[in-house]
C-alpha cells in the first residue's frame, strides 16, 4: 500500500492554485496563467504545437498517457521498497512514454567554470537538465530532492536535487528550464537569479496516481510536455515556457496598473467628500458653535448625516 505523501515545508510560500496536487513556489508562474493552461487556454496550445497526429485528439492523447503513467506508477511503487534505482528508472520511463521525451541523454558530471554539477540526465540536446534523486528516508519530513546529498554535491559541500539544478541553471547560459524528481514529486524550475526566494512548479505524482487526480495530472501533461522546452536547435528563451512566463509579466503589470488607477480614484473621491462636508460645516455652523437639526432645512440635515458618514 502506498504510503501517504507528505507536504513539503515550502508550502507556507506557494500560491493558492485550484488543484490538490499542484502547487506554485515563489514566481515562476502566476497561478492565472497555469490554469488558463489546463484549460487549454493559452497560446501554443493546439495539437500540432504537441506534436500529436493530425488523426488523434489532444484530450484523447493525455488520457492515453494518463493510462501509461498509472501503470508505471504501480510498477514503480511495488518496485521502490528495495530498489534504489527505482525512481530513476521509473522517472525516465514516465518522462519518454507520457510526456514526450524521446531523447533523454546521460550526461554525467558537467563542468563550468571549474565547477562540478553532476546533473546526470539531460534532454533537447543537453539544454534541459534533468536531475533525479533517492527517494528520502522513511523517516524523513521532506522530500527526496531535498534531502543534502553527497552524490550531489561538489567538492566542498553536500547539496540536495533542488539546489544542484538551480545552481546548473544559473551558470549555464544554454539551460533555462529544468525538471528535478526523486518519483513521488516533481519539480519544474528557471534559472533564477535569487537562491535565497525558490521559485518552482510542484508536482505531488504519488498523490496524483493514489488518487487518481485527472485533472491535475492533464495541467502538469500540458505543462511540462517535452514541446513546452522548445526545439533542440532553438535558443534557450525561444520555448513555450518562457513565451508563456512573459505573458504572465504583461498581464500582472496590466493588473497592478488597474489597481493603481483604482486606489488613486477611491483616494480622489474620498478627498471630495471631505471638501465637500468641510463646506458644508463651515455654511452651516457659526463659528465657536454647536450643530443644531432645526438650524437647516430636513434635507441639508441628512446631507450632513450623510458627508458624516465618510469622514
Amino acid at each position: 500500500m502506498a504510503r501517504p505523501a507528505k507536504r513539503s515545508r515550502q508550502s507556507r510560500r506557494a500560491a493558492r492554485l485550484d488543484f490538490t496536487a499542484i502547487e506554485i513556489v515563489g514566481g515562476l508562474l502566476p497561478p492565472e496563467i497555469v490554469t488558463r493552461v489546463a484549460a487549454f487556454d493559452m497560446p501554443d496550445q493546439s495539437k500540432e504545437t504537441y506534436g500529436i497526429l493530425r488523426s488523434l485528439k489532444l484530450r484523447d492523447e493525455i488520457a492515453r498517457s494518463y493510462q501509461i503513467a498509472l501503470a508505471h506508477w504501480e510498477r514503480f511503487d511495488a518496485a521502490r521498497p528495495g530498489s534504489s534505482s527505482a525512481p530513476r528508472t521509473f522517472v525516465l520511463e514516465l518522462l519518454r512514454d507520457c510526456f514526450g521525451f524521446a531523447n533523454i541523454e546521460g550526461t554525467g558530471a558537467v563542468d563550468l567554470s571549474g565547477r562540478s554539477f553532476p546533473i546526470r540526465h539531460a534532454s533537447h540536446g543537453g539544454k534541459t537538465p534533468i536531475v533525479i534523486a533517492p527517494m528520502a528516508p522513511a523517516d524523513s519530513r521532506g522530500t527526496g530532492i531535498d534531502e543534502l546529498l553527497t552524490q550531489f554535491g561538489d567538492e566542498t559541500r553536500r547539496r540536495s536535487a533542488t539546489q544542484l539544478l538551480q545552481e546548473y541553471l544559473n551558470a549555464d547560459e544554454r539551460a533555462l528550464w529544468g525538471l528535478a524528481s526523486d518519483g513521488r514529486t516533481l519539480r519544474l524550475m528557471r534559472d533564477n537569479a535569487s537562491l535565497t526566494r525558490p521559485a518552482w512548479i510542484e508536482a505531488n505524482l504519488e498523490k496524483i496516481f493514489t488518487e487518481g487526480l485527472f485533472a491535475d495530472f492533464s495541467a502538469l501533461w500540458l505543462l511540462i510536455h517535452a514541446s513546452r522546452f522548445g526545439t533542440n536547435d532553438a535558443g534557450p528563451s525561444d520555448c513555450t515556457l518562457e513565451r508563456w512566463r512573459e505573458r504572465g509579466r504583461i498581464d500582472g503589470s496590466a493588473a497592478r496598473e488597474k489597481l493603481r488607477l483604482g486606489v488613486e480614484a477611491a483616494l480622489l473621491e474620498r478627498s471630495v467628500i471631505s471638501m465637500n462636508l468641510l463646506w458644508f460645516r463651515l455654511f452651516w455652523f457659526p463659528v465657536g458653535g454647536e450643530y443644531d437639526s432645526g438650524y437647516c432645512p430636513d434635507e441639508e440635515a441628512g446631507m450632513y448625516g450623510l458627508f458624516a458618514g465618510f469622514a
